[in-house]
């Protein structure tokens, strides 16, 4: 037989069938598992006219093998395949089929632990399908089925293994021709078993609604058994026993539905709709799975009003159960929330316009079963947003942008991330007509376009959206380069670069599938990417993990899926040991960790290498990143991270910024020192340590903590102490070059709290900008000092344009100065005038007098008196000596105080 919906193409194989299954041995051109970073080829040679399908393409759990349909050997002859992920020899998996005879690409699938493989097949007799289990890395297929009535088959329909894959569940009419029944065997083969109780005349197991429950202990089925056409729900131990009844007595004409039937995730419950109550009233219930009471779940239902079995689901935790229905108002479709084993139904969707509805399609909650994700025309009819709302109840929050005139978001690829920090949708939202893919926080927030931009006609197709298993990237399918010719792209899932990952198509050709890898390191495509109408498949590396010892960054030996790191890569050095790069050849991957083992994992740039990143560097706790290089990131250095200069060696930090919760050092000697530069801004909340002999620069800004150490600190950018206002400490010398820009922030007059200050334990010298700033409502008022460079060592030069004693500012009416002789006499202090100093021009004297003679209300004629011939700063006050007309007024004064002693 020959499946009709087979893709028109071309599907190439290597494969080598077990000697029991005759068939011929070829050799990959590849000779094993590619060492390339371009996208990997896994099929071979196909006969003329050989073809591929989709269906049924799939990666096993594992994420080691791939699963494929082709009529690879003979034209029009499907069988199947697996072949490594990476690459390698392709092996025919079905045995000699008969004259006729095919596998079909239904319920072809891996088992849960990838160990065997399940397909169904018209191969010891044609147009008598059978199923067979076979390893999933080649071997003798078993027959599973028992022996086949005249005329039977078993169906495609329900079939599955077990999740803990030791059984598999079959619907078949194996015992008598027309009439189905389920059987449970064991995976690897033995002895089929009956599970459905007798069967009433006529009566027949539905294949709708067949499933093992999670904890593979009993298995759900459909069918009309104690009743012809009267359809109810029986639990079973899946490997046979009593089929018990679920469901309660039903009304006249009532049945269940075989739509929405399912078990709880923890296997406790079963959830079913019928017209229980009355006949042809769909609501929902609630069962033990053993059997039980059954619960009804739904509110009461207005007059004709119903439960969809669209969007019924438990939520992943088993605590809730999700429904739609015009339970409020007839044919307005709602969304409500009630615990699974029944209580209080609460409707979650905010008010709805008129014409307004729920949609079904689309409806879900987060994995995490917090919220719950759905579509509706709520604020404006006809017009289709995305909202989101705590699954027990409470404020719906939208979560699209602003759409433009005729903008709609799709239900077509709407999803949670994995971690339920995202979402992720398909809409027209920014040009009426054109598909484009966005990301949100599952709470509401900015809604980020993830796609890159789009030629003219192109659009962002929903097939094939999905999330890294990790959360952390996303892969798309669209004509975004050329019109009408469909290419994969990889992107961060909160936002950044889109990267191609399928290889240049010829002329016709489009990717036409694409799936992640469960470990979230492959991705698989289909494409007739070398041949037009030719599909193939092929799988490109999108992530690594080094392996362990020492390792050279640039061979294969250093890697996981053995690949060359490239573009799409995301990088993890975290196996005990050192990968080393080497060499001035720039290298650019997509991300980069280090570290997050137990042990210590380590990151070596030698000999000038250079790595950049699209999407930045981290180097997580254990690991360390050092040497005699470049590294173009924006990195992160989590605690317990190491970023080193060693003796000798030269480290380049180079990226838009810099966050350490970690170490960064620079450990060279006086004989054999060490730099360390970072040129993008620093955020420093861990430790910078500098030892002596050895020079930490930072070209663009340093904010937050100082350095450790009795090296050399430069500052060529911006130098912000502390987070708010806080104390910088620097345990060997400090020079604020010249386009370097010291910034202050005055708050109150307590250092490190208050007001920022450095503490330098070895030498200074200034030749920068001085940049103060008043916060936290703070005012200035006379006679206030700041010091805000404490310097341990010697002191050279000044700010800028700042000699001793110069004007910093005038704040509020106040003038600021500073002086380069504050504390033991080398401290950087910022003061305010002194009082009685009336003119704020640094000194105490006649001028001042004349000033509030002018105007009295500047302030106390007392302070003027004390502080006459005072200047700044106070260290440098005790011998000053009066200016003539200073002693001209303060005589005047003294003989009006002895007039007034002589007249009292």
């Amino acid at each position: 037989m020959v499946c009709s919906d087979r893709l028109s193409g071309v599907l190439q194989v290597l494969f080598i069938a077990a000697p029991l299954i005759a068939a011929a041995l070829f050799t990959s051109s590849l000779g094993g598992p590619a060492l390339a970073a371009e996208p990997i080829k896994l099929n071979g040679p196909l006969v003329t006219d050989g073809n591929v399908i989709p269906e049924g393409l799939q990666f096993s759990p594992d994420s080691s093998r791939v699963l494929y349909l082709a009529d690879q050997l003979t034209d029009d002859v499907n069988e199947i395949f697996s072949v490594p992920s990476t690459g390698g020899l392709a092996i025919r998996l079905n045995g000699t089929l008969a004259a006729g005879g095919d596998v079909f690409s239904e319920g072809a699938q891996f088992s849960p632990d990838s160990s065997r493989v399940l397909y169904l097949a018209d191969q010891t007799t044609n147009n008598v399908n059978e199923i067979f289990s076979v390893p999933s890395a080649g071997g003798m297929a078993t027959k599973l089925n028992g022996t086949l009535v005249a005329n039977g088959d078993v169906s495609s329909s329900g079939l599955q293994f077990s999740p803990d894959s030791s059984r598999v569940l079959y619907w078949a009419d194996q015992t008598t021709d027309l009439v189905n029944e389920i059987f449970s065997v064991l995976s690897g083969g033995g002895v089929a078993t009956k599970l459905n109780g007798p069967l009433v005349s006529s009566g027949d197991v539905s294949s709708s609604g067949l499933q093992f429950s999670p904890d593979s202990s009993r298995v759900l089925y459909l069918a009309d058994q104690t009743t012809n056409n009267v359809s109810e729900i029986f639990s079973v131990p899946s490997e046979g026993g009593f089929a018990t009844k679920l469901n309660g007595p039903l009304d006249l004409n009532g049945d269940v539905s075989s739509s929405g039937l399912q078990f709880s995730p923890d296997s406790s419950r079963v959830l079913y709709l019928a017209d229980q109550l009355t006949n042809n009233v769909f609501e929902i219930f609630s069962v033990p799975s053993e059997g039980g009471v059954a619960t009804r779940l739904n509110g009461p239902l207005v007059l004709n009003g119903d439960v969809s079995s669209a969007g019924l689901q438990f939520s992943p935790d088993s605590s809730r159960v999700l429904y739609l229905a015009d339970q409020t108002t007839n044919d307005v479709d709602e969304i409500f929330s009630v615990p699974g084993t029944g209580g209080t139904a609460t409707k979650l969707n905010g008010t709805l316009v008129d014409g307004g509805n729920v949609f079904p399609d689309g409806l879900q909650f987060s994995p995490d079963s917090s919220r719950v994700l759905y579509v509706a025309d709520q604020t404006t009819n006809d017009v289709n947003e995305i909202f989101s709302v705590p699954s027990a109840g409470g404020t719906a929050t939208r979560l699209n942008g602003a759409l433009v005139d005729g903008g709609n978001v799709f239900s077509e690829g709407l999803q949670f991330s994995p971690d339920s920090n995202r979402v992720i949708y398909l809409a027209d939202q920014l040009s009426d007509g054109v598909n484009e893919i966005f990301s949100v926080p599952s709470a509401g927030g900015m809604a980020t376009k993830l796609n890159g931009t789009l030629v003219a006609g192109g659009n962002v197709l929903s097939d094939g959206l999905q999330f890294s298993p990790d959360s952390s990237r996303l892969i798309y399918l669209a004509d975004q380069t050329t019109d009408n010719v469909n290419e994969i792209f990889i992107v961060p899932s909160g936002g950044g670069t889109a990267v191609k990952l399928n290889g240049p198509l010829v002329a016709g050709g489009n990717v036409s599938s694409q799936q992640i890898s469960p470990d979230g390191s492959l991705v698989l495509y289909l494409a007739d990417q070398n041949e037009d109408n030719v599909n193939e498949i092929f799988v490109r590396i999108v992530r690594q993990h080094s392996n362990s010892g020492d390792v050279d960054w640039d061979t294969g030996a250093a890697w996981d899926h053995g690949g060359e790191p490239d573009k799409v890569m995301q990088i993890f050095v975290d196996a005990p040991g050192t990968v080393t790069a080497t060499g001035s050849t720039p290298r650019l991957i997509n991300e980069l960790v280090v570290g997050s083992s137990t042990e210590t994992s380590t990151l070596a740039l030698a000999d000038g290498a250079e790595i950049s990143t699209l999407h930045g560097a981290t180097i997580q706790a254990n690991g360390v990143l050092h040497g005699d290089g470049m590294l173009v990131a924006d990195l992160v250095v989590a605690a317990g991270g190491i970023v080193r200069a060693g003796a000798a060696e030269q480290l380049v930090i180079s990226g838009s910024t810099v966050s350490n919760e970690g170490l960064i050092e620079a450990t060279g000697t006086t004989a054999d020192p060490a730099t360390i530069r970072f040129e993008g801004p620093v955020t420093n909340n861990g430790t910078l340590n500098v030892e002596d002999g050895s020079t930490a620069i930072f070209s663009d800004s340093l904010a937050g903590n100082g350095s450790e150490g009795s090296g050399e600190v430069q500052i060529l950018g911006q130098l912000l102490p502390g987070t708010g206002p806080g104390i910088m400490n620097f345990g060997g010398d400090l020079i604020l070059g010249s386009p370097a820009n010291l910034e202050i922030e005055l708050g109150g007059l307590t250092a490190g709290t208050q007001f920022d200050q450095l503490l330098i334990a070895g030498d200074t010298t200034l030749a920068g900008t001085l940049d103060v700033t008043l916060i936290d409502g703070f005012t200035l008022a006379a006679g206030q000092q700041f010091e805000i460079l404490n310097v341990g060592g010697s002191l050279t030069g000044t700010f800028a344009g700042l000699p001793e004693g110069s004007l910093v500012g005038n704040f509020g009416g106040t003038n600021l100065f500073v002086s380069y002789s504050g504390g033991d006499g080398n401290d950087v202090t910022l003061l305010t005038a002194l009082p009685g100093d009336f003119d704020q021009d640094g000194d105490v004297d006649g001028s001042d007098f004349l000033v509030w003679q002018r105007d009295p209300g500047v302030g106390s004629l007392t302070d003027w008196q004390a502080q006459h011939g005072s200047v700044l700063p106070l260290t440098a006050n005790a011998n000053t000596v009066p200016e003539p007309d200073s002693l001209l007024i303060l005589a005047f004064f003294g003989s009006i105080s002895c007039m007034w002693c002589r007249f009292p």
